[in-house]
């Protein structure tokens, strides 16, 4: 009997316990999972706020690629992104959006932009040193065929004299046009040599700059304590292209940046001391610099093309000037027998004797004339 009660003691014990426990658990498990839910979030959260440096090398990508082969207009600023285009410096009154692209690249100084790419901008510019080598190579060649040509007739009409003039006026032609075109390239490259230099030094100082920002921003947030700003801080700054990566291509096969507020209108020494351009842009402007030295005009007279149609018409113009007088004389006397005008012609043409018919028309004259003497004698 005691074990029986016993027994159903624990066991009610065991159904009391199992009930709070059943009756407790409904309550306590929203508040657990609520909690988790909580921490997860936040995790999440944090997670997200990270920035993703694959996402930042792929930004990097996308803008190298616009940079070699976008056919973008260069005149609006958001195809230059992080160049600082278009935005303003400090209070107003500040820069004028789209400034430096609408006003200033597309200049021949600047690098005379049709084109963000680099590779529609060669297309667009068609090698313009090659070309116009090819137009003074074509003018120097023409000339000399041209005299060779004129010298060899000059020689079978056995006019040394003028054989020899004519290609001295050739070489002299050659060598004039090489030595001026060669001396004005030279004189711009030489006088480029100390912008670039200038130039060389600019863009160290910028990328120091941003090197620096890097550091700072990323020194100050671990400071803070601010594990997630100092993370975001290496990568944005050494991945993605509003760090280091972006100022690089800006500099190289970008356009350049902007650094200071330029305000309207145009001002060569503002724009000289607020924009740092790309080598990318002196490039471009020094190409541009070389063709038109190359363009230079050759001070010597080219040799003409030999016109053996000139040549004959000259003869031709001299045979009748020779021959002008005597038709002169001959129609003069409008009562002149037809035989006087062969007569002329004939001497016209050289001969000293009469011919046989002015002779046969003079002699049958001359017996008519003695015929009419005999008869009025009779």
């Amino acid at each position: 009997m005691e074990i029986s009660l016993r027994s159903r003691m624990t066991a009610g014990t065991f159904a009391v316990v199992g009930a709070t426990a059943i009756a407790v658990t409904p309550m306590a498990q929203p508040a657990l999972i609520s909690s988790a839910q909580r921490e997860a979030s936040s995790a999440m959260v944090a997670l997200t706020a990270l920035n993703s440096p694959i996402s930042a090398l792929v930004d990097t990508v996308q803008l190298a690629t616009s940079y070699l082969f976008s056919n973008a207009s260069p005149q609006v600023a958001a195809n230059w992104p992080y160049s600082n285009f278009g935005a303003t410096f400090g209070p107003v009154p500040g820069n004028i959006p789209g400034f430096i692209p609408a006003f200033v690249l597309p200049t021949a100084a600047a690098g005379g932009y049709t084109a963000v790419g680099v590779v529609p901008q060669i297309i667009n510019d068609g090698l313009p040193i090659i070309s116009q080598l090819g137009v003074n190579a074509r003018d120097y060649i023409t000339t000399t065929l041209n005299a060779f040509v004129q010298a060899g007739l000059d020689i079978l009409s056995l006019q040394i004299a003028d054989a020899a003039t004519v290609l001295l006026q050739a070489g002299t032609y050659v060598l004039q046009g090489v030595v001026t075109r060669a001396g004005a390239v030279l004189n711009s490259v030489v006088g480029e040599l100390p912008q670039l230099a200038t130039l060389a030094v600019a863009h160290a100082a910028v990328l120091l700059g941003t090197t620096r920002n890097i550091i700072t921003s990323f020194t100050t947030a671990l400071g803070n304590g601010d594990v997630q700003g100092a993370y975001n801080a290496i990568v944005d700054g050494f991945l993605a292209p509003s760090g280091l990566p972006g100022t690089l291509l800006n500099l190289t096969i970008g356009a350049g940046l902007q650094v200071a507020p330029i305000p309207f209108p145009p001002n060569p020494a503002v724009i000289a001391t607020s924009f740092v351009p790309s080598w990318r842009t002196a490039i471009q402007a020094g190409v541009k610099l070389i063709a038109s030295d190359l363009a230079t005009p050759n001070p010597a007279p080219p040799v003409p093309p030999p016109l053996a149609a000139t040549k004959s018409a000259a003869r031709s113009a001299a045979a009748i000037r020779k021959a002008a007088p005597a038709v002169a004389a001959v129609s003069s006397d409008s009562s002149a027998a037809p035989e006087a005008v062969t007569a002329a012609s004939d001497n016209n043409s050289g001969g000293d004797q009469p011919s046989a018919k002015s002779s046969r028309s003079h002699g049958g004259s001359d017996r008519g004339a003695s015929k009419a003497s005999k008869h009025s004698a009779d």
